[in-house]
C-alpha cells in the first residue's frame, strides 16, 4: 500500500488527514505487511472496546491469507491502543 493510499485511509475513517509531521517514521521493510493489515482492518476495529487476539488472527487470515504469529498480533493490538489513544475525547485520555 503506498503512503497517499494509507493517508486517505486514515483520514476516510478518521475525519481528518494526517500531518505529515505526525507520519514521517518508516516502518522497516519487514513490517510493512502490519501496516497494511491494520490500515485494511482499522474500520472494523477502530469503534470496538476490546479487540479478541483469536478474532483479530482469524480475520487477517480470512483477509490477506495469512496466519498472523502472535508477536504480530501483539504488534497490531499495540498500534490500535495507540490509535486509540489518539482518537479519545480529551476527558478520557487522564
Amino acid at each position: 500500500m503506498s503512503r497517499r493510499a494509507a493517508f486517505a485511509q486514515v483520514a476516510k475513517v478518521t475525519g481528518k488527514a494526517p500531518a505529515l509531521a505526525e507520519t514521517s517514521a518508516r516502518l522497516p521493510d519487514c513490517l510493512n505487511h502490519l501496516w497494511d493489515w491494520f490500515i485494511a482492518l482499522l474500520p472494523v476495529y477502530a469503534a470496538k472496546e476490546v479487540v479478541r487476539p483469536s478474532q483479530l488472527a482469524a480475520d487477517i487470515m480470512a483477509r490477506f491469507g495469512m496466519r498472523a504469529t502472535g508477536f504480530e498480533i501483539g504488534l497490531f493490538l499495540d498500534l490500535l491502543e495507540l490509535w486509540w489513544a489518539q482518537h479519545r475525547p480529551e476527558q478520557e485520555k487522564d
